[in-house]
């Protein structure tokens, strides 16, 4: 007999329960005849959610091998935090379950989860949510502008109209800890950028949910010049909540340019000049028998004054004091720009330069 073939009669129930001050919930997971999978949840909190789902034997059969999958008999019997005191705010969990001709397994934790906990509680919401009813799981931003231009060809010959669809797509996606954003830019150049960060992109979506909670479809008309967006809201296992319409003022939803400015600002934080390109990074070292020439100015837009220094570790933007003027008075200047000589192949216009006297620390 196959796994698939008698893995209905490996289990006979899931029981999943939290509790956080007075917020409880309780979800209930039997295995029927052929796999078929009869759910119930329970709210303290949410008692307006209340009710029952089913699942058909052919999703219920897969369900069924994910759960095996996740190889829960591996768990230990309690999951507590290190401190001696615990949080007042951790959630306290149970999880139990029994297998046909086994008595039944249980593990519980407070703030402290298995390792592949976010699976698992992935798995639940397939069936039930299992946390805030209506809490967006996933995310999916698609946009789309018809390119038109026209092509100059040779001459003698007419020109020609050239269309393609410039496409993006933004997806915030809770179990997998994600970000992505990619750019259709043309047929066969395409661009893809992916933020993974733990706890953050959770975070991110619940602040989120303000603003996406009550979208709408604008009720205008559509407009054929303009691009056009479609924004798919997963929400576990109650249905997904799709809204579209003309990215412009008169098509979108309201709340739409708060949620943008979060998503917005959040990508911004992490938006950097990566290492690898950054030639303040990659042009520094001194190599053996070189000068270092650091250009100086004293005021923005400013001439710029060379001046030599034996100090690596100076960079770009650094404020230094250093002797200007006939009368060597000593200025406070910034550096622009730093670069590397031979003695024998600095250029004749540096003449006699003076020398950095010290970083000015602020």
């Amino acid at each position: 007999m196959t796994a698939k073939e008698n893995i209905g009669e490996m289990l006979n129930y899931i029981r999943f329960s939290t509790r956080k001050g007075e917020n409880k919930t309780l979800i209930e997971i039997r295995t029927a005849k052929d796999c078929r999978l009869d759910a119930v949840i329970e709210s303290v909190s949410y008692p307006f959610f209340e009710c029952a789902y089913s699942l058909t034997a052919e999703h219920g059969e897969e369900w069924l091998l994910r759960i095996a999958d996740l190889h829960m008999e591996n768990w230990k019997e309690v999951y507590m935090p290190s401190d001696a005191i615990p949080d007042e705010d951790d959630e306290n969990w149970e999880v139990a379950y029994c297998e046909q001709g086994e008595k039944e397994k249980k593990s519980v934790g407070r703030g402290v989860y298995p390792d592949n906990w976010k699976e698992f509680l992935k798995i639940m919401d397939e069936i039930v949510p299992t946390s805030i009813p209506g809490q967006i799981n996933k995310i999916t931003l698609e946009y789309q502008r018809n390119v038109r231009f026209t092509q100059k060809n040779e001459e003698g010959t007419q020109n020609e109209t050239v269309n393609w669809d410039y496409k993006e797509e933004m997806i915030l996606d809770r179990y997998e800890e994600t970000l992505t954003i990619r750019q259709v830019i043309a047929p066969g150049r395409e661009l893809t950028k992916e933020y993974h960060m733990r706890d953050e992109i959770p975070e991110l979506m619940d602040k989120c949910m303000e603003y996406l909670g009550k979208l709408e479809s604008a009720s205008g008309p559509k407009e054929s010049e303009s691009a056009e967006f479609k924004l798919c809201l997963e929400c576990g296992a109650s249905a997904s909540r799709v809204v579209t319409g003309t990215y412009n003022r008169r098509g979108l939803p309201e709340g739409w340019d708060a949620f943008i400015r979060e998503i917005a600002g959040y990508i911004r934080f992490y938006e950097s000049y990566e290492d690898i390109l950054n030639p303040y990074i990659y042009r520094r070292g001194r190599r053996q028998g070189e000068q270092i020439i650091c250009s100086v100015i004293f005021h923005e837009k400013g001439e710029r004054h060379p001046y030599r220094t034996e100090d690596e570790h100076l960079k770009v933007g650094d404020k230094v004091l250093v002797q200007a003027g006939p009368y060597k008075q000593e200025l406070p200047g910034k550096i622009v720009s730093i670069d590397y000589y031979q003695k024998s192949d600095l250029p004749e216009e540096f003449g006699d330069i003076g020398e950095i006297l010290k970083k000015i620390e602020e």
